[in-house]
């Protein structure tokens, strides 16, 4: 299989990496594809592939249709490593932080050796099985809660904190889970916070997609969480 095709292939099926990951698999693909010099009506059936295969990933649609993919990219690493530290701000020495699934941003966040990480397992898929084994990686004290369990798990937390495939003007759309995390962590009393960079706020011509198709995924209202997070501002309670 050519190295193309098994670029595409892991794209299309990859169920385990973060919004912003694939965010950039998915500009090298179509850069790849543009240096094969594909006609305009090649790269519009590629976008859209790519944008079906993960609908509820607003980056994933920015950076299919991005004009300026190299400057998207550019905007993309140095937006994460802001939100990266505008979240660790929030985030008190020695605190515990409940999280779930698997976010790219949220794990950088969270690497820090002073804390401790609750992550919730996040069935179906058990995305958070593998936030807590990279956490444990980066010596960080992390330990794993059934889902059913984050409720108790808040109430020994000192904040929580989730990644987003999307903020809408209205909600954050992310792994089924987050609106459970986000109301125990205000029936605790504690913050709960949304990490996202710029690429995961979309436009007002962004096809939100049918969450009832994509059973994996809920919409959590903003109001929920305590503030947005990311390298541009942080915002109670509504995007940025």
């Amino acid at each position: 299989m050519p190295l193309r095709t098994r670029r595409l292939h892991r794209f299309l099926t990859d169920r385990r990496s973060g919004a912003a990951e694939l965010a950039q698999a998915a500009l090298a693909i179509m850069d790849d594809a543009r240096g094969r010099d594909a006609t305009p009506a090649e790269l519009e059936r590629l976008g859209r592939r790519l944008c079906r295969a993960h609908a509820t990933m607003a980056s994933v649609w920015n950076a299919v249709h991005t004009t300026e993919p190299a400057a998207f990219a550019r905007a993309l690493r140095r937006d994460m490593r802001a939100t990266v530290r505008t979240a660790r701000q929030h985030f008190p020495s020695r605190a515990v932080v409940l999280t779930l699934s698997y976010s790219s941003t949220v794990l950088a966040a969270l690497s820090r050796r002073d804390l401790r990480v609750v992550v919730a397992e996040s069935l179906p898929g058990g995305e958070g099985r593998t936030t807590a084994r990279r956490l444990s990686r980066e010596g960080v004290r992390a330990s794993i809660v059934q889902d059913t369990m984050i409720a108790v798990a808040a109430e020994r937390a000192h904040c929580g904190a989730v990644g987003a495939d999307a903020v809408t003007p209205d909600a954050v759309i992310n792994k089924v889970g987050t609106r459970l995390l986000a109301l125990a962590c205000r029936e605790a009393g504690i913050p709960c916070y949304v990490l996202a960079d710029s690429s995961k706020f979309v436009s007002s011509d962004w096809p939100q997609p049918d969450l009832a198709r994509h059973r994996l995924f809920e919409a959590t209202p903003l109001p929920l969480f305590t503030a947005v997070l990311s390298g541009r501002a942080a915002e109670t309670g509504s995007a940025v």
